[in-house]
């Protein structure tokens, strides 16, 4: 999880990628790629996004589960 910020990466908080403010859904841990943790992130129209620091944003339709997500970054 992001902790050396001043911005809080818990479900249902809202945060600053860039010039978007999005609210976190949930947090995704990859322990067994040593990447970091992936966010699932949405904004206030309704689009979602997946957010991997040092490796960007993506948009993604939403559908997909988080253990489908979880197996994607492995």
């Amino acid at each position: 999880m992001i902790t050396r910020t001043s911005q809080t990466w818990e479900a249902g908080s809202i945060v600053k990628v860039g010039f978007m403010s999005l609210m976190v859904k949930a947090a995704i841990e990859t322990p067994r790629n040593y990447a970091p943790d992936a966010y699932l992130l949405s904004s206030a129209k309704g689009q979602n996004y997946l957010f991997v620091p040092h490796k960007g944003l993506e948009k993604y339709d939403g559908l997909a589960t988080v253990e489908a997500i979880q197996q994607y970054l492995a």
